[in-house]
This record gives structure tokens, sequence and C-alpha cells, in this order.
């Protein structure tokens, strides 16, 4: 154990450099970043307790390397969800304060009205949050620095970071040029009390033989393939509102629609649908008021939907690892 203790302070400090940035990402902008909010702060608002605090999956650097060193599952570190304050604790460092307040006025000023621009916003938000880490594939290379070359590039191929950058810089010239045309989008109103937001930018695989030919090679990705799933309370509307964003043309992102069945005769079921996936997001923030009136059973169940996309990459890693893999 003191060789592990050993071991944890240098890789930490490492890990905190990796988790640097110095300079707004607002195009030609200068300026340092301060704390910017992914999911809007009136939003959070809106979900957190007395104390100003909602509550997160979201694990730190730490509880994954002492998760690691003590041998545990990674349930163990999403077990229960942890309080956060909804000022800094929530916050990456993104843009800098003027920009940090005007590039997502639109998102904040007068609620959200279904307009493209703030639609692609949205988009934009979520890729912000994916790729604002300039030292991304140098942390990536750091993780994976004991895997062979081979598993490296499946991993890269997968994770595919250079595209999402290059999505998020599509999007940039979209807002600069107020042209939406490139983007297809759908949103849906949910009758619900507000118990969670959510957003992620993803690329949507069907199943593991397509994990499986993006690993090796057999099928390129590309910018248009990404994504993006946004959930949240609207106040105005009484209710929350999901909008899935891509780009014109992305069959990926359409058959990840269909897989939301929005033509189902149900309400019920395509509102089960969409929160199952939303439960699913990189980023999900919930209110302390709808966790405690779930049951220990439903408890588990989003948990278990938390861990899905984890425990599904981590089989598939194994699965590239294996001979059958290599196969």
């Amino acid at each position: 154990m003191n060789t592990d203790l050993q071991f944890i302070e240098p890789f930490l400090k490492k890990m905190r450099e990796f988790n640097r940035n110095h300079q707004c990402l607002y195009p030609n902008c200068k300026w340092r970043p301060v704390g910017s909010h992914i999911i809007a702060e009136s939003i959070l608002e809106r979900l957190a307790n007395q104390e100003g605090k909602v509550l997160t999956w979201d694990p730190t650097d730490h509880d994954v390397i002492i998760n690691a060193v003590h041998g545990h599952q990674w349930d163990d570190i999403y077990k229960q969800p942890k309080k956060v304050g909804i000022r800094q604790d929530v916050t990456y460092p993104i843009f800098c304060k003027e920009h940090d307040n005007d590039v997502f006025a639109a998102l904040e000023d007068n609620g959200f009205h279904f307009q493209p621009h703030q639609v692609v916003l949205l988009a934009y938000r979520a890729l912000c949050y994916k790729t604002w880490n300039p030292h991304l594939e140098r942390k990536f290379e750091f993780l994976l620095s004991r895997k062979d070359a081979q598993t490296i590039r499946e991993q890269e191929r997968i994770f595919s970071f250079k595209h999402l950058l290059e999505a998020r810089q599509k999007l940039e010239d979209m807002l600069a040029m107020q042209d939406y045309r490139q983007m297809q989008w759908i949103t849906r109103i949910l009758h619900i009390d507000p118990c969670f937001a959510c957003t992620d930018a993803t690329i949507y695989y069907s199943n593991e033989a397509d994990v499986r030919a993006i690993a090796d090679g057999r099928v390129i990705l590309t910018p248009e393939d990404v994504m993006t799933f946004t959930l949240f309370p609207e106040k105005n509307l009484q209710a929350s509102i999901c909008v899935v964003t891509w780009f014109r043309g992305n069959n990926r992102s359409m058959k990840f629609v269909e897989t939301l069945e929005l033509a189902h005769p149900s309400e019920t079921i395509i509102r089960e649908n969409i929160l199952r996936n939303a439960l699913r997001m990189s980023l999900v923030y919930a209110s302390q008021a709808w966790w405690d009136d779930l049951t220990p059973e439903q408890q588990k169940d989003v948990l278990a939907l938390h861990l899905s996309n984890i425990s599904r990459l981590n089989e598939l890693f194994s699965y590239l690892n294996t001979d059958a893999g290599q196969q």
C-alpha cells in the first residue's frame, strides 16, 4: 500500500497538469478562462436544494485513482451520487468572463423558444464540454502509456477526439455565419417535474461489430458523425425539453433517433426512452428531492443506466485485447 500511496500523488499532479486550460476557447481570444457552466446556472438553480447543491455522478480523477488502487469496481465510484455546489463545483475553464456571458446569452435571457440559433448553441455548449481541454490527447496517451501501439490506435479511433474538435469548429463557423442549414435536430417536450438536466456530445455506435470496424479502421468516422443530446427543465413551459442535434446526412444519429420511438402512440414509452438515454449521458445533474423520492430499486436502476456506457466500453476494450478481437 505504501508503494501505491507514493504513486498516487505524482500521478494526480500529472493529471492536474493535463486538466488546465489557460486560454479562452472563443476564436482569437487570448484571455484566461473563468469557470464556465455547461448546464446553465439558472437551470441548476431549479434543481438545487436549499444549500445550493445538486447531485452528480461525475467522479474526480482522485476518485478514479483511489478506486483503482484499492481494486474496486466502477460501481463503487457511482454507488451514490455526490453533492456539488452549483457555483464553482460544476464549472470548467472554457471561456473568459466576457465570452462566457456573451456566447450563450440567447440561452439565458428569455428562456428557450426552439429557435435554430438556440438549438445550435446547445450543441456547441455540449461540444465545448467534451473538447475544452487542450491537453486531452496527451492525457489520453499518458493514461494508455502501458498499452501497445495497436490498442492505442484502436481506442483513439473509438473516442474520436479529433472529430469532436472538428465538429466544434463546424458549429463555431455556423454560429459566426448564422447559417444552420447543415444542422438537423429534434425537440421533445416532457411534462415532468424538474428532476435532472444532462448533456453530451458523442458518436452513436449501433453494436459491437460497428465498434470493431471503427477500431480496426474498416469504418472511417468523420466530424459529421458527431451528435449531441441535451435535456433540461424550462421554467416558462413548466416542463423539460429534450434536444438532439446532428449534422445533415448523419445516418448514425438518425439511427439513434429511431431508438427513441418518437412516433410511438404511447407518450409514456417515448418519455421513458428519452429519460433512460438522458441518464446515460456523460454529464448529469439531478435534484436531491427527485433522488430521495426514488425507491432503493429505482436508485439501483439509475445507477445501472449511468454505468451502462462505461461498462459497455470496458467490455469492448477487453474484447479488443482478446484473441477474438484480433481476428
